[in-house]
């Protein structure tokens, strides 16, 4: 079972949001067990049901494999809701607690998406956080990058990501293995703005800022671009 998690992933999509007409309005029923109200930190949140996987896709329409445990979207309606943030958590957390920790690592955004990365035991969640070359790229990583590729793209480049912990190294990995394409769609739009926060990252700062760097288009066009005056070292820092 771990082997076949590893190679094919099975991280899901969560959308947490304050504005349950947002999620109404992407054709979700509550009485159909589609969301449910949680409370986080006080404040109510509506948080897609988190034994499906959100899909985000043309029209909404159903792929027709497995249906039975996603939830499809139409991915235009999502980005006209705002969604242009995204979260990838660390090990052993619940859904209910990695969805607390989007929503106060990334400043309680009105509605956001959760890359939910299930717990697979300390062996499992070991594995995950040694594979740091993207060659080795667990199936769980290969998902969280094409998740960032897809969600840059229906942003034109105007994404906020952020994750902790081992979510970090699925994150980079991913990333890193989609470099060439999210960097062409962030300099097609010369206004986008793309950024990433790692948190409790096994991540080397360095590597990681190498990383993003590049795909903002390189240190003299970033610090141009920011009228950054102290240097990129300003902007990426551990």
């Amino acid at each position: 079972t771990q082997i076949a998690t590893q190679l094919s992933g099975d991280n899901r999509n969560v959308i947490g949001t304050f504005d349950e007409n947002k999620l109404i309005a992407l054709g979700l029923d509550k009485n159909k067990g589609d969301y449910t109200l949680q409370v986080i930190n006080g404040k109510n949140v509506y948080v897609t049901n988190p034994d499906k996987t959100i899909l985000l896709a043309k029209d909404g329409v159903s792929d027709g494999n497995l249906d039975n445990m996603k939830i499809y979207i139409d991915e235009e309606k999502a980005t006209q809701m705002g969604l242009n943030n995204m979260f990838t958590n660390g090990i052993m957390n619940t859904s209910l607690e990695a969805m607390t920790n989007k929503m106060e690592q990334q400043g309680n955004p009105n509605i956001g998406l959760l890359n939910y990365n299930p717990s697979h035991g300390l062996f499992g969640d070991a594995i995950q956080m040694t594979t740091n070359q993207d060659w080795l790229a667990t199936g769980s990583a290969k998902q969280t990058g094409d998740l960032k590729t897809q969600l840059t793209e229906l942003n034109n480049g105007n994404l906020n990501t952020a994750a902790h912990s081992q979510g970090t190294m699925q994150d980079y990995l991913g990333t890193k293995l989609n470099e060439e394409t999210i960097s062409e769609i962030i300099k097609n739009n010369p206004n986008a703005k793309y950024t990433t926060q790692y948190s409790g990252s096994p991540v080397s700062s360095s590597a990681s800022s190498a990383l993003f760097t590049n795909i903002n288009g390189g240190t003299d066009y970033i610090n141009k671009k920011y009228d950054n005056k102290l240097g990129v070292e300003n902007i990426f820092k551990s």
